[in-house]
């Protein structure tokens, strides 16, 4: 089912973090489609479960990204599964404490930056190297909405993400934009 007209190629090396379930695992099964090699990570082992379930041929660690140890043995799982690496998909974050800020337990704060940017960071860290041995490949990284629009009593980290420079715009989409952009491919 490989299409021509879509960059993807059959035999393409895939890692999708949260991609057990949710959006992230539509873009697994999307990558399964067109006969990539995809190994997913999630935190959660009942969803990864489900997903191997449902689509055998793929592998799959549980790993909370926030975690350099953790996203270390998930490089180590991936390569002892496949050979190198094409594309990453910096697909996992959370939501974060909406409240107002003085309200938001500095906890709180700390977890959600330590998954929707940390957890970003040592997944690129680690895949650089794979795909730099590969000859290039690609990262793709999801945010919502929040990066680029304010929220009221949400931790969206629209102060940070969304400025008139191109470049950090461009480095991001929207999970419902990546979603048809798949589903168009």
């Amino acid at each position: 089912m490989a299409n021509t007209n879509s960059g993807i190629r059959s035999g393409q090396v895939v890692l999708v973090t949260a991609g057990a379930s949710g959006i992230g695992r539509c873009i697994a099964e999307r990558f399964l489609d067109h006969e990539c090699k995809v190994h997913v990570c999630d935190i959660s082992e009942d969803k990864i479960e489900e997903f191997l379930t449902a689509n055998p041929s793929a592998t799959a660690s549980v790993a909370d990204i926030s975690d350099t140890e953790q996203v270390e043995r998930l490089f180590k799982d991936l390569t002892g599964h496949y050979q190198g690496l094409d594309i990453l998909v910096n697909n996992a974050g959370i939501a974060g404490p909406t409240a107002a800020v003085e309200d938001i337990l500095p906890e709180d704060w700390d977890r959600t930056i330590a998954v929707d940017l940390n957890g970003q960071f040592y997944c690129t860290h680690q895949a650089v190297p794979l795909l730099k041995a590969n000859g290039g490949g690609s990262i793709v990284n999801i945010s919502s909405n929040a990066a680029f629009f304010g929220v009221p009593r949400s931790t969206g980290l629209p102060m940070f993400c969304h400025t008139p420079t191109s470049s950090v715009v461009m480095n991001c989409l929207n999970k419902v934009t990546f979603a048809v952009v798949l589903l168009l491919i």
